[in-house]
C-alpha cells in the first residue's frame, strides 16, 4: 500500500508539474543557481563545477517539460487523441506540398539565374580560353628555342636560365587563369544553394502556422459533433476535407514564395556584383603579372638576339618572331582581360565612394552660403529650365531640387574662382551635376517584370537592321541639340546595348543611367505610336552622361581623374539640364494623367 500512497504522490506532483510548467523550471534553475553560488564561495570556482550544475539544470528541465507534455497528453480528451491522428494524415499532406511548392519555385529561378550568370561571363571566357591557348602555344615554341643554341657563353647560359625560369612562371598564371572559371561557376552553384535554403527557413513559419489553423479547426469541428451527429451520421474524416486544406495551403504558400521572389532576386543580384567583382580582382591581379612576365621575356629574348650574332640566321629569325609575338601576347592581354565589361563593375563600386565625397563636399559649401545666394541660383534654374518651377512645387522633388541647387551653386563658384581651397578641380562639379539626374531617373524610370524579360528576348543579331535604325535616330536627334555629344555614343551599339541585354545583375531600379538609357531603348522597340523626339534625345544624353562620368572614375581609385577637358563640364551642365527638363516634363503629364482618370 506505501507503493501505491508513493506512486499517487508521484503523480500529483507530475500534475502540478504540468499545471505550472514553466515556474517549475524556474525555481529548479535559482535553486541550483543559489546552490552553485553557495558551494563556488565555499570551495572556490571551477569549470569542472560549472560544467557539472550545467549538466544539472539541462537535465532537470528536460524532465520537468516531458512530465508536462505527458501529463497534457493524458489530460487531452479523445477529442483531441483523434484530432492528434488526423492531423499526422495533415501533416504528412503538408511536407509533401511545402516541398514541391519549394522545389517547383527554387529549381527554375535558380537555374534562371545560374544560366544568367554563365551567359553573361560565357564571351569572357571564350576569350581567355583562346587567350591561353594562343599563349601556351608561345610558351612552347620558346622552350623549344634553348638546344638550338650552339655556342654557349656564360652571358647565355644566364638568360636561358632567367627564360626557363620566365616560361615556368607563365605556365603557372596561366593555368591559376585557366582554373578561375571552373571555381567560379563552382562557387556561384554552392552559393545559390545556400541563399535557397535561406528562403526555405523563412517560409517554413507559413508551415507551422497551417498546421496550427487545421489543428484548431479540426478540434472545433470535433467539438460540435453533438450538433452535427442529430442530423446525420457523423464521420469526421468525411465532413474534414483534407485536400480541400492543402490546395489552401498550397495556394497561400505559392502566393508568399511570389511576394518574395523579387526581393530575393534583387538582394542575390547585389551578392553576384561582390563575387563578380571578386573575380574581377584575381583576373587584373593575374594580368598585371602576366604582363609584367611577358615584358621581362621580352627582354631577355631581346638581349638572347644580341648575344647570338655568330648563330644560324634562322635561329636568329625565329628568336626575333618571338619578340614580336611576345609583345603582342602582352598586347592581347590588356584588350582581353582588362575589357569594358569588367571595368564597369569596379567603377560602379569606385562611383559609389566618391558620391560620399560630393556630399562631404556639399556640406563643407553650404556651411559658407548666404540666403540670397541661394535665391538666386533658383531664379537662374527657373529661366534656364522651362519645366524646373513647376517641378519644384511638388513636395516630392525636394531633395532633386536641393540636389541641382547644391551642383549649380558649386559650378558657380568655380566658374569664379571662389573656395578654390575647398573646391580643388573642375570635376567636383562635373560629377556634382550628374546626381540629380540620377534622383529623378531612380524616381521616374522602372523596368517591370515583362520588360527584365523581354530584355532577355531580343535576339541582336537577328534584329540588329531594326535597332541600328533606332539607334541612328537617337545619334540624329542628340545631334540636333548638340552635335558635339555625338562623340560620346557613337561607339556604344551594339556592344554596350548587347552587354545589357545580357547583364544578370538588372534590377527594376536601374542602378545608372546607362541601364536607364538603354531600358527606354527597349521602349521605343516596343513603342511604335509614342516616338516623340524628346524620348531619343533623352536615351543619347543619359548615355553622353554615363560616358563623361565614366571617363572621370578611375576603376581602381576613390578619388576621380583631375578634369582634362573644361569643356567637358558644360557639356554635363548642357545634358544636366536637358535630361531634367525632359524627365520633369514627363513626370507633370504622368502626374496630370493619373489626376484625371
Amino acid at each position: 500500500m506505501l507503493g501505491d500512497e508513493n506512486l499517487i504522490s508521484l503523480e500529483r506532483l507530475k500534475a502540478g508539474v504540468s499545471e505550472q510548467n514553466n515556474m517549475c523550471i524556474l525555481v529548479w534553475v535559482l535553486v541550483l543557481l543559489n546552490l552553485f553560488t553557495f558551494i563556488a564561495f565555499l570551495s572556490g570556482f571551477s569549470f569542472g563545477l560549472l560544467f557539472i550544475f550545467l549538466l544539472l539544470a539541462f537535465t532537470g528541465i528536460k524532465i520537468l517539460k516531458s512530465w508536462g507534455i505527458k501529463e497534457r497528453l493524458l489530460q487531452e480528451p479523445v477529442e483531441c487523441k483523434e484530432a492528434y491522428e488526423l492531423m499526422q494524415g495533415v501533416k504528412l499532406m503538408g511536407e509533401e506540398i511545402f516541398d514541391q511548392e519549394i522545389q517547383g519555385f527554387s529549381k527554375p529561378l535558380a537555374d534562371s539565374i545560374f544560366q544568367d550568370f554563365s551567359r553573361s561571363l560565357s564571351w569572357l571566357w571564350e576569350e581567355k580560353d583562346a587567350f591561353i591557348d594562343r599563349s601556351e602555344e608561345m610558351m612552347l615554341e620558346i622552350g623549344s628555342l634553348p638546344p638550338l643554341i650552339t655556342s654557349l657563353s656564360e652571358e647565355k647560359a644566364k638568360l636561358i636560365k632567367m627564360l626557363q625560369n620566365n616560361i615556368g612562371i607563365i605556365s603557372s598564371l596561366l593555368k591559376d587563369i585557366k582554373n578561375i572559371q571552373e571555381i567560379t561557376l563552382e562557387e556561384m552553384d554552392h552559393y545559390l544553394k545556400e541563399k535557397l535554403e535561406d528562403i526555405k527557413r523563412t517560409v517554413f513559419k507559413e508551415k507551422d502556422i497551417f498546421y496550427d489553423y487545421v489543428n484548431k479547426l479540426l478540434l472545433a469541428q470535433i467539438r460540435n459533433r453533438e450538433e452535427l451527429e442529430k442530423e446525420a451520421e457523423f464521420n469526421v474524416e468525411e465532413y474534414f476535407n483534407v485536400n480541400k486544406l492543402g490546395e489552401q495551403f498550397a495556394m497561400n504558400l505559392e502566393k508568399s514564395l511570389e511576394t518574395r521572389a523579387m526581393a530575393f532576386q534583387d538582394a542575390i543580384i547585389r551578392d553576384m556584383e561582390d563575387i563578380s567583382a571578386d573575380v574581377v580582382g584575381k583576373m587584373q591581379n593575374y594580368t598585371m603579372q602576366l604582363m609584367n612576365s611577358f615584358s621581362e621575356m621580352h627582354q631577355i629574348l631581346s638581349r638572347l638576339l644580341d648575344e647570338s650574332e655568330n648563330e644560324d640566321l634562322i635561329l636568329q629569325k625565329r628568336l626575333n618572331q618571338c619578340c614580336i609575338k611576345i609583345t603582342k601576347l602582352k598586347d592581347q592581354a590588356e584588350e582581353v582581360m582588362l575589357t569594358l565589361a569588367w571595368q564597369d563593375i569596379l567603377v560602379e563600386k569606385r562611383w559609389g565612394e566618391i558620391e560620399n565625397q560630393l556630399l562631404a563636399l556639399r556640406e563643407q559649401i553650404n556651411q559658407n552660403v548666404e540666403e540670397d545666394v541661394i535665391e538666386y541660383i533658383v531664379k537662374f534654374l527657373g529661366e534656364e529650365i522651362p519645366s524646373f518651377e513647376a517641378g519644384i512645387q511638388n513636395n516630392v522633388n525636394s531633395v532633386f531640387t536641393k540636389l541641382l541647387i547644391d551642383a549649380e551653386l558649386i559650378y558657380q563658384l568655380y566658374s569664379g574662382e571662389k573656395l578654390s581651397e575647398v573646391i580643388r578641380d573642375g570635376v567636383y562639379p562635373l560629377l556634382m551635376f550628374i546626381e540629380p539626374v540620377d534622383y529623378l531617373v531612380r524616381r521616374n524610370i522602372r523596368i517591370s517584370e515583362e520588360g527584365l524579360k523581354r530584355r532577355k528576348s531580343i535576339n541582336i543579331r537577328s534584329g540588329s537592321d531594326e535597332y541600328e535604325k533606332l539607334f541612328q535616330k537617337v545619334r540624329q536627334v542628340l545631334e540636333s541639340k548638340n552635335m558635339e555629344l555625338v562623340q560620346y555614343i557613337t561607339d556604344l551599339f551594339p556592344r554596350s546595348f548587347y552587354d545589357y541585354c545580357n547583364n544578370p545583375y538588372l534590377k527594376q531600379r536601374p542602378e545608372n543611367l546607362n541601364q536607364a538609357a538603354w531600358a527606354l531603348f527597349i521602349d521605343l522597340i516596343d513603342d511604335e505610336f509614342d516616338n516623340s523626339d524628346s524620348r531619343f534625345c533623352l536615351v543619347g544624353i543619359l548615355l553622353a552622361i554615363h560616358q563623361i562620368r565614366n571617363k572621370y572614375i578611375h576603376p581602381f581609385k576613390a578619388l576621380p581623374r583631375n578634369l582634362e577637358n573644361g569643356r567637358e563640364l558644360e557639356y554635363m551642365r548642357y545634358c544636366t539640364y536637358m535630361a531634367i527638363d525632359i524627365l520633369l516634363l514627363t513626370q507633370n503629364q504622368t502626374e496630370v494623367r493619373a489626376g484625371s482618370a
